[in-house]
């Protein structure tokens, strides 16, 4: 289970976000902020680079001012339907 988010910067019609940041030092640096089980280093790395793309791809706004936050969390921690990860994957497990 993952939860990504994209707090996108005020955007003016007619400057591009990467000029306004050039031009006026205005901070508006794209954060994407993902939240799930635990992942392995690669899996990061993939989700990092896979979020950054489709980001640039989408909002114009070039990789080096998109900012990605992994925030992993244990099954106990996390929930779904009524029930933790954990215990929904032990009553999996016991089918």
């Amino acid at each position: 289970m993952a939860l990504a988010t994209y707090i996108a910067p005020a955007e003016a019609p007619d400057v591009s976000a990467a000029e306004r940041i050039k031009t006026t030092g205005e901070n508006s640096m794209p954060v994407i902020s993902w939240e799930g089980g635990k992942l392995s280093s690669e899996q990061k790395k993939e989700l990092v680079k896979r979020l950054t793309e489709v980001a640039v791809e989408v909002t114009k706004v070039p990789a080096q001012f998109h900012i990605v936050l992994i925030r992993e969390q244990e099954d106990g921690n996390l929930g779904v339907a009524g029930e933790t990860v954990e215990d929904l994957k032990a009553r999996m497990a016991a089918k």
